[in-house]
């Protein structure tokens, strides 16, 4: 197995530290606009497309942070219903 270099250590933890901001960040602000918990309702297929709906976006304009964030909180809830099909 590779070893991990500390600057690889450092850089994961940032990347963490700012993709769990994003993603409070990103729930809080769409939860006014919606029902808690709707996403669960959603396939992953869907949320995938979502999600790269708002990447399209974020590409075409190039400055648009807020469809970043989407994308990546769409992603990171379809990683959590993958995880949980995949131990029912």
């Amino acid at each position: 197995m590779p070893s991990i270099h500390r600057q690889d250590i450092k850089d994961t933890m940032l990347l963490c530290e700012i993709a769990k901001k994003t993603i409070v960040d990103v729930m809080r602000r769409n939860a006014d606009e919606g029902e808690p918990g709707r996403w669960r309702e959603l396939s992953v297929g869907e949320l995938v497309s979502h999600a790269r709906d708002h990447l399209s976006t974020a590409y075409l304009c190039l400055t648009t942070k807020e469809d970043a964030e989407n994308a990546l909180v769409r992603l990171a809830m379809a990683l959590i219903k993958l995880e949980e099909e995949n131990t029912d």
